[in-house]
C-alpha cells in the first residue's frame, strides 16, 4: 500500500518453496520458472504463473530445459527469456537460450442475428479483450447495427498482451 507504506498478504504460493527462481512479468502475470527446492536439496523444472489481476496461481507446463542454477533471465515485450546457467545434474555450464510467451489474445464476435431484413437491427458483441475498437468507430464491447446491405464488421480487441482482430458478416436478406 503506497499510502500507508505497508505490506499485505495476498495469497499463498501453492508449490514447493524454492530459492532463486527465474521470475519475469508478462501481461500482468508473474512467471516463476525453476529454482532450487529448499526442502528437497534439488532443482525443479516447475513453472508457475501468478495473475496479478485475479490474485490466483496456475501451474503451467514444466520448463523443458535443464534445471539450472544461476540462470540469467529477462523479458522483452510479452516474452520472457532464460539463458545459460550451471546444469544441476552434472555441475557443468550450459549455453542455452529459452523463450517463453504467454498465449496470445483471442478475440471473437457473436451476433444476436447473423441474417436480418433491411431496416432490422442486430447486436454484435465482442469478447477476449479489455478495450475494443469497432470498424464503426465505437469503443464498447457491444454495438447495435442496422445494415442496409450485407456488411462485414470488424473489432480490434486489446489487453496488456497486445491486440487481435475479429470479423463478423451480417447478411441482409433480399425482400
Amino acid at each position: 500500500n503506497p499510502v500507508s507504506n505497508s505490506w499485505t498478504s495476498v495469497t499463498t504460493f501453492p508449490g514447493v518453496a524454492r530459492i532463486d527462481p527465474c521470475v519475469f512479468v508478462l501481461c500482468n502475470k508473474a512467471i516463476f520458472v525453476t529454482g532450487w527446492m529448499a526442502s528437497q536439496t534439488a532443482a525443479t523444472n516447475e513453472v508457475w504463473q501468478y495473475d496479478l489481476l485475479t490474485s490466483t496461481w496456475l501451474q503451467l507446463q514444466n520448463f523443458p530445459g535443464f534445471s539450472d542454477l544461476d540462470q540469467g533471465y529477462f523479458s522483452i515485450g510479452n516474452k520472457g527469456y532464460i539463458v545459460s546457467g550451471i546444469k544441476f545434474s552434472t555441475v557443468s555450464t550450459t549455453q542455452e537460450l529459452w523463450e517463453f510467451s504467454i498465449g496470445g489474445l483471442t478475440t471473437s464476435i457473436s451476433a444476436s442475428q447473423s441474417s436480418v431484413c433491411s431496416g432490422q437491427s442486430t447486436t454484435l458483441t465482442a469478447s477476449g479483450g479489455n478495450t475494443y475498437l469497432w470498424s464503426t468507430g465505437s469503443t464498447t464491447s457491444s454495438i447495435t447495427v442496422t445494415p442496409s446491405i450485407t456488411t462485414t464488421y470488424s473489432v480490434i480487441a486489446s489487453d496488456a498482451c497486445g491486440a487481435d482482430t475479429a470479423y463478423c458478416t451480417v447478411t441482409v436478406a433480399s425482400s
